[in-house]
């Protein structure tokens, strides 16, 4: 009856700690996973800010005002972005759309686009609350040239929000 007793014991808690070995090698598994995901979708975030710049980069000419709501809106819809947005040197804010613009909204003082103008290349700031959505997010900015001259900013913003939302919809083993 011992050895009976001693048997199962062993067995069950052997039985125990492979389930529990597993159960952490999936969750581990299921993490590095979800962080590679979010990881490639920031990436392909920063690519559509960057093709943003490169837009208005290229087309200097252009008669900016349409040409620009059509590109931020392209990359607004493609990108999933919470607000996409260009700031000018002029203090002028171009956002994809219009009807969220604020009077007297100066894109010049703000801190994103005077990180961008600083580093010379994209930043993505720390969470803060969107001044036009009042939501927290991060935003990727770069800046644009033209001939070696500031254009302005290139910008979008990605509500956390969207981040926690994928982060929800896990599901743990």
């Amino acid at each position: 009856m011992l050895t009976v007793a001693t048997l199962v014991s062993l067995s069950s808690s052997s039985i125990r700690d492979n389930a529990m070995q597993r159960t952490l090698h999936e969750v581990d598994q299921l993490a590095t996973t979800f962080v590679r995901g979010i990881g490639l979708w920031m990436c392909n975030r920063q690519k559509a800010v960057n093709s943003l710049k490169g837009s208005l980069q290229r087309s200097p000419e252009v008669n900016i005002l349409p040409f620009m709501m059509q590109v931020l809106m392209q990359i607004h819809e493609a990108s999933g972005f919470a607000l996409t947005y260009d700031g000018d040197e002029r203090g002028n804010m171009y956002l994809q759309d219009p009807s969220l613009n604020t009077a007297g909204y100066d894109p010049r003082v703000r801190l994103w686009y005077q990180d961008a103008m600083r580093e010379g290349t994209m930043i993505m700031t720390a969470p803060c609350v969107s001044a036009t959505l009042q939501k927290l997010v991060v935003t990727i900015a770069e800046p644009v040239m033209n001939n070696g001259r500031l254009q302005g900013v290139a910008a979008a913003n990605l509500s956390i929000d969207q981040l926690t939302d994928a982060a929800r919809t896990l599901k743990m083993p």
